[in-house]
């Protein structure tokens, strides 16, 4: 679901991975994702997603 919110939104949005996202809520979607739990990012900001998915990638 994060994958398909940034094939969607991210090339129209500019800066998607220089600006930093909210920090609370980059950790509990972090947190949802860790502990299995279905995330629904419908709602969810472009810039938490792109953030979430480098975190993910950079370990």
């Amino acid at each position: 679901d994060m994958l398909l919110l940034l094939y969607h939104e991210g090339p129209s949005t500019r800066g998607i991975f220089r600006r930093s996202a909210n920090a609370k809520t980059c950790k509990e979607l972090k947190e949802k994702l860790n502990s299995g739990d279905d995330v629904q990012v419908d709602g969810e900001s472009v810039f938490v997603a792109a953030a979430v998915i480098t975190v993910c990638l950079a370990k």
